[in-house]
């Protein structure tokens, strides 16, 4: 056993306006890498769509992974609301949220309040900002980060002069569920390596997240590789709210799977299906699977293929 045995390659979202959504992504530094069409029997299996679409391929300057895939579809998305179990956000670190909301304004994009979480000696200032099809990126400033690119030093600018980083690459996927515990019984038995849980109730991150009351008591776990390298995935759970699950397997706009490189697919999908998930069975690729956990978790297998630097 061991199907996924690093963290998740990147994270895939669906729009219904691919140049939106680049730009809307562009603006915490992912820049496009490339792009292609996606055919009909990868489109089915990956997607549930029944004709061919397009994938466009960003990445951030100075790292490998993670990545994100731009997928086009028909179906709009919106942001999260109350205490639906579906994914909620692309986290994103910043080296400072004061010079994040500037630019963020600068650029067009209206920033949500900004909410402080203590856990213990780590705090953390935490907004969400919203784009096209409800795809939200968090940015999160914080006493104690793990590695990222802000730890690099300056990055080059369009004109080649050398600037501190504002943001990092992605770090991490928050995915709200049902019972994080089952979930990560089941990811863990797949391979991957679970995190430290943390319990908390304040009433800031319940004001940021736009919960209709405040506070709300929370859950969370993180799950990744054994390296703890990005792109993770956190778990959220609203302990005392019940919610509706996501189990939508038809591509829509927003923050729709997470990607993992494997050796064989179709023996990744097997393995997860063995421990309770459920193997999307319209249409087929040798390249290409698609799993749902029992929480809502969608999780795509592709065949690896290294990828170069940047």
């Amino acid at each position: 056993m061991g199907a996924l045995r690093s963290s998740a390659r990147g994270v895939v979202v669906g729009a219904t306006d691919p140049d939106a959504t680049v730009a809307f992504l562009g603006a915490f530094g992912l820049t496009v890498r490339g792009s292609r069409e996606v055919p009909a029997d990868e489109a089915a299996a990956l997607y549930g769509l029944d004709a061919a679409t397009t994938e466009v391929t960003l990445g951030t300057s100075g790292a490998v992974r993670p990545e994100v895939w731009v997928v086009r579809c028909e179906v709009p998305g919106a942001v999260p609301t109350d205490f639906e179990r579906r994914p909620r956000a692309l986290d994103i670190y910043t080296s400072s949220m004061d010079d994040a909301l500037d630019h963020l304004s600068f650029v067009g994009l209206a920033a949500g309040p900004v909410g402080t979480l203590a856990v213990g000696p780590v705090t953390m200032r935490q907004c969400l900002v919203a784009g096209p099809d409800g795809v939200a990126v968090v940015l999160v400033e914080s006493t104690h980060r793990r590695g990222s690119l802000l730890d690099d030093g300056p990055d080059d600018g369009p004109d080649g002069a050398a600037r501190e980083r504002l943001f990092s690459e992605g770090h991490s996927v928050v995915w709200c569920v049902d019972s994080m515990d089952d979930e990560a019984a089941l990811l863990a038995s797949a391979g991957l390596a679970r995190g430290t849980d943390l319990a908390f109730e304040e009433p800031e991150v319940s004001t940021y997240l736009d919960l209709p009351r405040s506070p709300v008591p929370i859950r969370m776990t993180m799950l990744s590789g054994a390296e703890v390298e990005p792109l993770r995935l956190e778990m959220l759970e609203f302990t005392d709210d019940p919610g509706v699950v996501d189990r939508s397997d038809v591509l829509a706009g927003g923050l729709w799977a997470m990607r993992f490189d494997v050796g064989d697919p179709g023996s990744a999908a097997g393995e997860l299906e063995t421990l309770g998930c459920t193997r999307r069975v319209h249409g087929g690729n040798a390249g290409a699977r698609a799993v749902t956990t029992p929480g809502g978790i969608r999780l795509q297998l592709v065949e690896f293929a290294p990828r170069p630097a940047t």
